[in-house]
């Protein structure tokens, strides 16, 4: 991605301009105005912004079942109205909000709630108010909060398998939280850690449930604690060789850091996976 960005990108990524091997294919982004010229000769495709017929398209496609219950005014509207309306991520997360409770008798409603956000901040914390409230009972209350910090403060995510163990959530509770975050467009699964959609979605969470500097240390200390174990079980992956020493230096435990790095095993995994620059 942005490969144009590359410092003295024509030395380091001259090999591209090789052959690649049998059914090798590479994909790769550059903006149109700083694109090698060597480059230019590749097939490619020019990202536009959304059109106004591309932008309807994308929203029926994401309210599913729900489309055939949104007037044409209505598309129009929620497409045209606001700073987002042809930001793909925020026509999407719309599309989910509405497509989430599709009742004719409140959809009109909430179609209105929609049109006021003009953000993607906005729309993040509009479904994450929806998603509170179907799945957070009593006995997990906040466990959204919990886990979506827990997320935003990781550094390549959080396994499901680690959210479970740290929450002690049951299926029956977690099961419906995680495919609600992923087919919001909240969360996304990569190679199975869970990591906020993107950069916006990130900052909105960190904005909702970061609002102190408590709330701050009581995310990161969570996190920590849960890879500080595993340093003293002799249970050293590469996760936790990822995770916890950016986990300390982000929540400034400097000591801990420190100790954490000296960690034989810890120090060897960064190493050898040429991550030497984050040691110095």
């Amino acid at each position: 991605d942005s490969i144009d960005r590359f410092e003295n990108v024509d030395q380091h990524l001259s090999w591209l301009l090789d052959p690649l091997p049998v059914d090798a294919r590479v994909v790769v982004s550059s903006n149109e105005n700083t694109c090698s010229d060597a480059w230019r000769l590749w097939p490619n495709l020019s990202l536009r912004p959304l059109s106004l017929k591309d932008a309807k398209a994308l929203l029926r496609q994401s309210l599913g079942n729900a489309k055939s219950l949104v007037t044409s005014d209505q598309e129009t509207k929620l497409v045209s109205t606001g700073k987002g309306c042809h930001n793909p991520l925020h026509i999407v997360l719309a599309a989910k909000h509405l497509a989430s409770d599709s009742t004719p008798t409140t959809l009109s409603q909430r179609i209105d709630v929609c049109l006021k956000c003009r953000r993607v901040r906005d729309i993040v914390a509009l479904v994450l108010d929806r998603i509170e409230a179907e799945f957070e009972p009593e006995e997990t209350k906040n466990c959204v909060k919990k886990v979506l910090g827990l997320i935003a403060c990781s550094r390549n995510g959080i396994a499901a398998a680690e959210i479970l163990r740290i929450f002690s959530l049951s299926f029956c509770v977690w099961s419906p939280l995680y495919f609600a975050l992923i087919d919001r467009r909240i969360v996304r699964d990569v190679a199975g850690l869970l990591q906020a959609t993107n950069g916006e979605v990130k900052q909105a969470i960190i904005d909702r449930y970061f609002k102190s500097p408590e709330n701050r240390v009581e995310a990161f200390s969570l996190a920590c604690r849960y890879f500080e174990q595993k340093l003293t079980s002799n249970a050293v992956t590469n996760r936790v060789a990822d995770e916890l020493p950016r986990l300390l230096l982000d929540a400034e435990k400097m000591e801990q850091l420190e100790a954490s790095v000296l960690n034989p095993i810890v120090f060897l995994r960064l190493y050898r996976r040429g991550r030497g620059t984050e040691l110095m």
